[in-house]
């Protein structure tokens, strides 16, 4: 995981808290647009987003073009939906319907958490993000805000070089003397000759006095 995802060792593991939903899913607070007010202006705010357990399978879902497109407004509709003579399809017509939307979103979360079994020794849950208020093509609507009190500690990789655990350190003391926190967790990561695999160990040298 860590020659994959953490810059072959030398990146660092961001470690959250997470809110636990009253529907059983654990979830980490995320600024995400939910309305836009009477100027056209779009608001945001912290909202609970679900983890998703991802599937592993021999292969990837199947996705049917005409009953995916979820989003589209009845100008959009109409031209995918409506042949030449004006009678609209059956998938058309289902279109909004309750039993359309709820097995429209069942397939998109089926999609988006699905992986082969190549991958199933990462364990993965996912966040998925969708959304009606803002055009997710753009890559700054992308990314998402997280409360600071949520990040509980960082984790170097066991090829981070020294420069950036100082770099990161400073980043971290600056934002807890911002908001008046005095506790932090660093850890880094080394190869243990006794169980065989990747551990990791407290990282003390920072002072939060």
């Amino acid at each position: 995981m860590w020659s994959i995802y953490g810059d072959n060792h030398r990146g660092a593991c961001l470690k959250f808290k997470t809110t636990t939903l009253t529907s059983g899913p654990q979830a980490l607070m995320l600024k995400t647009a939910n309305a836009i007010d009477d100027t056209g202006t779009v608001q945001y705010q912290y909202s609970p987003q679900p983890f998703q357990q991802v599937r592993y399978a021999d292969r990837y879902a199947e996705i049917d073009f005409f009953r995916s497109l979820g989003t589209l407004i009845p100008r959009q509709l109409a031209f995918w939906y409506r042949g030449d003579g004006g009678i609209m399809s059956a998938t058309g017509r289902l279109t909004g319907t309750d039993e359309w939307r709820e097995r429209y979103w069942e397939n998109f979360h089926t999609t988006v958490t699905t992986k082969l079994k190549d991958w199933q020794h990462e364990r993965e849950y996912r966040i998925t993000l969708q959304s009606h208020t803002v055009d997710l093509s753009i890559l700054s609507e992308r990314k998402l805000q997280y409360r600071f009190e949520d990040l509980q500690g960082v984790i170097f990789g066991m090829k981070t070089t020294t420069e950036d655990k100082i770099a990161i350190a400073r980043i971290i003391q600056a934002k807890c003397k911002q908001t008046g926190r005095s506790e932090f967790e660093f850890y880094k990561a080394y190869y243990s000759r006794i169980t065989g695999r990747i551990e990791t160990t407290p990282w003390t040298l920072v002072n939060f006095s």
